[in-house]
């Protein structure tokens, strides 16, 4: 969305302990639980409030309908076994402790009977119709749009054809593995009959999407300094653009910043047409991956200062051009995580969104509600839990009642989704950039000190116009917050408008030159989102090449991004007065947890080591995790010194080996030889052979005619601890496909007799395309411990005189096995410069910081409950003297429903900051508190604080970063 005009050292062991306690000796550890069924028509303690008459009601209804369970307290998914072995079908999490489920009446009175189930009762219709649609309605024959939310299983065309038979309109109906989704209008006197429908889990309004377009950023988030340091540039990665378009939709044309990196373009609401007469997805492409040519720089020598490159110039981009011919955003899918799904197969790992709409409100708009696009998203993220999704925050601050602070609650959709990182807009720090906020927008700024404030005076103001949080149930939004005003990027061929203005109106180029023709200013936090893009490709980057990650987490890119962030309280009205922008508290409803800092993030400052734990494997109901750190004095003793150097040491517990669930997980490359350089690992068949004539990396790839004859294959060994396996490939087709001739891609026996898993594929695009195929967990049972062969074959169904040809290059397979002993290592970089610790005596005392932080990509929540956390883990630090800091402690009033105990039972994304440190040995403990949904809850953690260094007689040297 755009909007327009040391002196103590301190020494680290980490001690990995995995705990799983008893469930009931967990719950009696929790005496203060609330049960409170959480819907968003009605909030109701089931047995408190008198609707107890119904649980001991033996119900003798004849068929399947749907019910509300509640439990005891945190749920064992060994309850859920038992009660779906009866035949009960579980479907949403509803806090607290409740799932819709679909039974008989014999499954019903099975399930009361059990002790660890506290209530039954029917999913009334009147639960699943949204209060605004019954707020608004005028007359039973006012016709609604609206978005019918059904079970996953559900008949979509029977319920469509009960829409019409009530003289409704059915606009579209598309399925994903969580739900089905029908778009139509509806009068208002049969929607609480559609509500009656078995199948029906929600209804609501349907609200429109849009650019929020009322009309150096790097250099803020020093990416340079990353760029400089650690050689990071974006190479290798895919980053995929939803937008109005690029430029002129023309690979021969296109802007120069981002010439040749391109590898696909869709016109998805203009069928064949990429292009970009609108400016804004040009301007948000060249701010995520342009390359700055234009402006200066010379990407063959990785120098990209002083022009105006994005944030990951060497990054590839998949353009998706959302933009219809009414320039309206109707090319968006009725499922909005279509979008990612889409792109995920064609190797995008990032994933960036410059617009939204509000959240309800039929008549005066309103945000922060968690709707269907924003369970979409979150779903999506569940999905591909390695793709990085973000979101603008929007553009809808305002100070409506005039009181010099910029109102909260304003924060659009799908932005409100768990999952994604929802990205806020602070001032750019150009003081000649004359324009204030309110000689731009006096009706929403209309007194001091915001109205005479210019828009980018101060890097640590926040944008008037970024809209703030919290969202309707009480969760942190803005995730972070990046540059969003003034910024310069590039600028479109065929669009008209100038947007924030032309170089050259605000003085930096004359007026017709090359920089005016393909530059422009654009403001909002449609520009500070794809900043933000940007630096997750470099995160991601980092994560492969240094700490070689092969598919590292999106939750663990969002928590490099939110642990380097940068604390900008109180703003830039200061602490004193009235009007301070920003709580002194982090994270806030304003900033969120910081503006983003690549160089914190990633580069650590002598003294301090950052530790790093994608954890794979997950967590269930009662279980802990805990990392011990000692921070202590440095010795010269030898026996001192040999014992400080760092480790890790993991001790299963033998509950959580009984369970089957390993304390840590690592994730290999099988294949030899997987982007063909040499000569070796791979079996041709006839009609193939190594080729330097396209290739997606390197030097080489593997070409395959397209007849039945070519064919080529590699035998491996899967472990047998293996618990996941993927393939990826990265594939070319030449010349025409008519859907006669495809290319297959198999998983087979080694005699390939049987085959495991395969994908047909065939396409006329022009550009390379990544598939990954995933073992589902009855296939990876059937193949752990056995010889597998991957197979590439050209299928020739019909003889023509023209056959296509076909390459593949950069074959991944991917399996990730339990491993018992993670290695600790200083953050390394390519070039390090060994600094020796400049004396032998022992170090006065001092005190360091220590930083956890905590996320995980969270189960997607339900539309029909207020609350949209379902997995909930708990992040704890304990000091040396028993002091407990519980995660994002501060943030909520004690008469919070967001906190239970010093708990945040709302935020997937949990922060403890000691900005002092004691000496001593620190507890940092992450514990699954309720995970009703999706098994074990994976999670990333990073923790920072003193790094070693030795003196004396046997110092130890360690790599240092000079900065």
């Amino acid at each position: 969305m755009y909007r327009r005009i040391s002196l103590l050292v301190p020494t680290i062991f980490l001690c990995f302990v995995l705990v799983n306690s008893s469930i009931q000796a967990y719950h009696d550890s929790n005496p203060d639980l609330s049960y409170t069924i959480q819907l968003k028509t009605n909030s109701f303690d089931p047995i408190s409030e008198e609707m107890s008459t119904d649980q001991n009601k033996e119900v003798l209804l004849e068929g399947e309908t749907l019910y509300l369970v509640q439990f005891n307290g945190p749920i064992d998914e060994a309850w859920k076994m038992e009660i779906s072995s009866f035949g009960v079908k579980f479907y949403d999490y509803i806090p607290n402790f409740t799932f819709i489920t679909r039974m008989n009446s014999s499954m019903v009175n099975q399930t009361r009977a059990l002790d660890y189930v506290r209530w039954v009762g029917e999913y009334q219709p009147q639960y699943r119709l949204s209060s605004e649609l019954t707020a608004s309605q005028k007359s039973d024959e006012e016709i609604q749009d609206i978005i019918v939310q059904t079970l996953p299983d559900a008949d979509l065309m029977a319920i469509a054809e009960q829409i019409q038979s009530w003289g409704g309109i059915v606009k579209s109906q598309t399925q994903n593995d969580f739900y089905g989704f029908i778009t139509a209008s509806l009068p208002s006197a049969k929607q609480i009959e559609l509500a009656k429908l078995n199948d029906v889990l929600y209804i609501e309004p349907q609200f429109p999407v849009e650019f929020t377009n009322d009309v150096g950023g790097t250099v803020i988030m020093e990416v340079g300094e990353v760029r400089n340091q650690l050689n990071l540039f974006g190479e290798g990665q895919i980053v995929a653009v939803a937008d109005s378009g690029l430029d002129t939709g023309n690979l021969a044309t296109l802007h120069p910043d981002v010439f040749g990196r391109l590898l696909n373009g869709f016109g998805l609401g203009r069928p064949g047409d990429w292009s970009d007469p609108n400016g804004h997805g040009t301007h948000v492409a060249g701010s995520v991956l342009g390359n700055g040519v234009m402006s200066g720089s010379n990407p063959a020598a990785h120098n990209y200062n002083n022009s105006y490159a994005g944030s990951a110039p060497e990054a590839q981009l998949i353009m998706q051009s959302v933009m219809d011919s009414g320039g309206s955003l109707g090319g968006i899918p009725d499922d909005r995580g279509d979008l990612m799904r889409d792109a995920y197969q064609l190797g995008a790992r990032i994933h960036t969104n410059s617009w939204g709409g509000p959240t309800g409100g039929i008549y005066y708009p309103e945000y922060g509600g968690y709707i269907t696009s924003s369970q979409q998203i979150d779903a999506a993220a569940w999905e591909m839990k390695d793709m990085v999704i973000l979101f603008s925050a929007g553009n809808d601050g305002t100070d409506a009642n005039a009181n010099g602070v910029v109102d909260l609650d304003s924060i659009g959709q799908p932005g409100t989704a768990k999952n994604c990182i929802t990205v806020g807009a602070t001032e750019n720090s150009r003081p000649s950039f004359a324009i204030t906020w309110g000689a731009a927008w006096p009706s929403d700024f209309s007194v001091q000190p915001i109205y005479w404030d210019r828009v980018a005076s101060n890097r640590i103001g926040m944008a008037a116009f970024s809209s703030r949080g919290p969202t309707d149930d009480g969760r942190i939004k803005p995730d972070v917050v990046a540059p969003g005003t003034a910024i310069i990027s590039m600028r479109s061929s065929l669009a008209e408008g100038t947007g924030w203005g032309t170089l050259s109106y605000h003085g930096l180029t004359n007026a017709g030159s090359t920089l005016d023709q393909r530059y422009l200013f654009l403001g909002g936090t449609s520009m500070s989102t794809p900043l933000v893009a940007g630096a997750a490709a470099l995160v991601r980057e980092w994560l492969i090449d240094y700490k070689h990650f092969l598919n590292p987490s999106s939750a663990l890119v969002k928590a490099l991004l939110v642990h380097g962030a940068e604390d900008i309280s109180p703003g830039e009205y200061g602490s004193v007065s009235a009007y301070q922008q920003i709580p002194n508290i982090t994270p806030n409803n304003v900033s969120g947890w910081g503006r983003v800092n690549v160089a914190d993030s990633l580069i650590q400052d002598s003294g301090q080591q950052m530790r790093i734990d994608d954890y794979t494997a997950g967590l269930v109901t009662g279980q802990s995790i805990s990392y011990n750190i000692t921070v202590g004095q440095v010795s010269n003793d030898e026996t001192a010194n040999q014992g400080n150097i760092p480790s890790f040491e993991v001790t299963p517990s033998a509950s959580s080996q009984e369970k089957g669930i390993s304390s840590k997980s690592v994730t290999e490359q099988l294949l030899l030889n997987p982007s063909f350089e040499s000569e070796t690992g791979w079996t041709l068949g006839r009609q193939t052979h190594y080729s330097s004539t396209e290739k997606h990396s390197g030097s080489k790839s593997m070409f395959m005619d397209g007849t039945n004859d070519a064919e080529f294959y590699q035998v491996v060994s899967v472990p047998e601890n293996a618990t996941s396996l993927e393939l990826k490939f990265f594939w070319l087709t030449k010349y025409y496909e008519d859907g006669n001739h495809y290319l297959l891609a198999r998983v087979t026996s080694v005699d390939r007799t049987h085959t495991y898993l395969s994908s047909s594929l065939n396409s006329s695009s022009s550009f390379w395309q990544q598939k990954t195929m995933v073992f589902n967990s009855d296939l990876l049972a059937e193949v752990r411990g056995k010889e597998i062969a991957i197979e590439f074959s050209a299928i020739d169904n019909i003889y023509t005189m023209w056959f296509p040809t076909y390459y593949i290059d950069d074959v991944e397979l991917n399996v990730t096995t339990p491993n018992g002993i993670p290695t600790a290592v200083p953050t390394p970089t390519r070039t390090p410069t060994l600094v020796p610790s400049p004396t032998s005596t022992p170090l006065p005392l001092s005190n360091e910081p220590l930083r956890a932080t905590l996320v995980w990509t969270d189960y997607p929540g339900s539309t029909t409950a207020t609350k949209a956390l379902v997995n909930d883990l708990d992040l704890v630090v304990t000091a040396p003297n028993g002091t407990k800091y519980y995660g994002n402690s501060g943030v909520y009033s004690s008469n919070s429903s967001c906190l239970s105990n010093g708990h945040d039972r709302c935020n997937n994304t949990e922060t403890v900051f000691i900005p002092n440190a004691v000496q001593g040995q620190y507890t940092i403990t992450v514990t699954g508190y309720n995970v009703p949904q999706g098994g074990q809850q994976p999670y990333a953690i990073i923790i920072s604080a003193g790094l070693p260094t030795f003196t004396g007689e046997n110092a130890v040297y360690l790599p240092l970063l000079q900065r």
